[in-house]
């Protein structure tokens, strides 16, 4: 997780020195609840594919083994969000993809309380309301959940000799 909040800052740096306007016209105490808000999705999103990633790294015979399914894994997970392109110019099939991928609710929680509510990018109007940013908290916290319960039946069929 620490790598996880490491690596936002570091982006958002570099954001910064890129020219993107984070927290504009946000008063102090609106910066402080949308960086607390950035780091309960971070840690959320993060906390569930540790947990991912831990069952199915107890299954697997080498780290080679890990590292391939992790990049597996990684592409559809980014490529079906809505991080690069609007998740509603998806095909349906995508669409639905993209409601159940994790990284689309991590990406609407970083882009509600970093840019705003109503912002624009790419010639494409974004809006967020705070009912749909915290179906996107839920819905990582939820993730966070069952990958837990996951792990833990993983860990608990292993035998250690």
């Amino acid at each position: 997780m620490t790598k996880s909040f490491i690596q936002a800052a570091v982006i958002m740096v570099f954001g910064l020195l890129l020219g993107v306007q984070f927290f504009e016209g946000y008063t102090l105490a609106q910066i402080l609840v949308s960086l607390l808000g950035i780091i309960l999705f971070i840690g959320a999103f993060s906390l569930g594919f540790l947990f991912l990633s831990s069952a199915i790294a107890i299954t697997m015979e080498s780290p080679e083994g890990m590292q391939a399914v992790t990049t597996l894994l990684t592409m559809p997970f980014f490529f079906t969000s809505n991080a690069l392109y609007p998740a509603n110019s998806f095909p349906p099939v995508l669409r639905a993809m993209s409601t159940l991928n994790p990284l689309t609710h991590l990406v609407t929680g970083i882009r509600y309380f970093s840019i705003g509510s109503n912002f624009s990018s790419i010639g494409v109007r974004y809006t967020y309301t705070q009912g749909e940013v915290l179906v996107s908290f839920l819905f990582l916290l939820a993730f966070a959940g069952i990958m837990f319960l996951i792990a833990r039946w993983r860990f608990s069929k292993v035998t250690v000799t």
